[in-house]
């Protein structure tokens, strides 16, 4: 049997989540799976990814309803993510032309897919989640703040002193709608986002399954590190410290701040810190290491290059799924320092590939950068971050896991 998924996503290429989808689109076609992408935002020449069409104006009057009718209720909310998916859209009919087997949903929020029109999909639907926000009051990650664990409510990133606020309104939307559906199978990223899925009110008694994003081991590979700082014009003497993330230097929870308080124990001219994913910053750092900007990067060999320049990664984040950045520094053959949360151990084995610090402790963070940089073998460290990769996520290897698991929920629905 030939199955037909359709991977509804905001973007194909815009964003980790995105980019994440696409590969395994692309797998999948590899795999003999007739694969397609149904996206808001086409960046791609790819010919089985389908612009959505969506009415401008009207998109434009559903954020401005989302902003009157419901968050300006909250004026002191956080400037975060936090997504209500409730207008509908035509784009229904756009998935029925399509004709799938099975609909696979990525990250669908920014008012792409409403939780009323996936209810109204009357297909097998698989979920990667690619942050938490399919079972959270409308957050995309927690801060650890764990009321998706029963009902929302008082909601931090709001900022609401009410029970029952906007956010226990859209827990329990979900918990409705999903509860409905026939045949759901969630997919947890990491096996941290697998338990924090199945231990959550809204997706109790729905299956959860734990497979990973992949990724492409022939395209991302190492480059030689002198051959790829000369490329970059970085001096072959200097120690590359390499942070990345869209928003990077902005966004809390990706953790800039961190870095630069464990790079404030270091006093030594060979260091230097490259950040991708970030316009410059004229702020003044506090640290002696200078830093360099580079700004988004777009393509692969881009990013090829710029990982393996690096003698370290580090992903400071305070909360994180499965991470873009630590699989393609890792595949490149650079090890990633990083806490030890979320699904980093996933990936990062312990001072074998790299080093997992003690939660939000910079001190740590500082001393899993020394060490790595500083490692005595630092070329078996880096053949062991790149096997890890190749070993359990290869995008090949991924993508037979998915085709097995749709055969599996094709099954059920027969």
């Amino acid at each position: 049997m030939n199955i037909r998924v359709v991977h509804l996503s905001a973007s194909d290429l815009e964003g980790g989540a995105a980019r994440a989808a696409f590969r395994l689109h692309i797998g999948l076609r590899d795999a003999g799976i007739d694969s397609h992408m149904l996206v808001k935002s086409k960046k791609s020449d790819d010919g089985y990814v389908h612009q959505a069409q969506f009415n401008k104006i009207r998109n434009f009057i559903y954020h401005r309803l989302d902003y009157l009718l419901w968050l300006n209720r909250y004026p002191y909310r956080e400037d975060v993510n936090f997504s209500i998916s409730y207008w509908k859209t035509s784009i229904i009919e756009q998935i029925r032309a399509l004709d799938p087997d099975i609909v696979h949903l990525h990250w669908i929020s920014d008012n792409f897919l409403s939780l009323e029109t996936i209810a109204r999909l009357k297909k097998p639907v698989v979920w990667s989640m690619h942050d938490m926000n399919p079972f959270t009051g409308g957050c995309h990650y927690d801060n650890n703040c764990n009321r998706y664990l029963t009902v929302c409510g008082n909601c931090p990133v709001l900022h609401s002193t009410r029970q029952n606020d906007l956010s226990t309104w859209i827990q329990k939307r979900k918990k409705k709608i999903f509860a409905a559906l026939p045949n759901l199978t969630m997919v947890g990223l990491s096996r941290w986002m697998q338990e924090a899925a199945r231990a959550s009110y809204v997706l109790e008694g729905i299956p959860v399954v734990n497979l990973p994003n992949g990724i492409d081991i022939a395209q991302y590979k190492p480059v030689a590190k002198e051959t790829a700082k000369d490329l970059l014009s970085i001096p072959s003497d200097k120690k590359v410290i390499l942070f990345g993330a869209q928003f990077s230097n902005a966004e809390k929870r990706k953790g800039f701040h961190h870095l630069l308080k464990a790079m404030k124990n270091f006093v030594r001219d060979d260091l230097l810190i490259v950040v991708f994913g970030a316009k410059a910053d004229t702020r003044d750092t506090g640290i002696s290491s200078p830093v360099r900007f580079l700004g988004n990067l777009h393509d692969d060999l881009s990013l090829c290059l710029v990982y393996s320049a690096a003698d370290v990664m580090v992903v400071p984040s305070e909360q994180e799924n499965l991470s873009n950045g630590i699989m393609e520094s890792m595949a490149c053959g650079t090890p990633v320092v990083a806490f030890n949360i979320g699904g980093n151990p996933d990936m990062i084995q312990h001072q074998r590939n790299g080093y997992l610090a003690r939660h939000l402790d910079a001190d740590d963070l500082g001393e899993g950068i020394r060490w790595v940089i500083d490692h005595k073998d630092y070329g078996k460290l880096a053949i062991n971050a790149r096997d890890t990769i190749t070993e359990r996520f290869d995008i090949a290897r991924v993508a037979g896991q998915y085709a097995a698991l749709y055969r599996k929920v094709l099954s059920k629905d027969s």
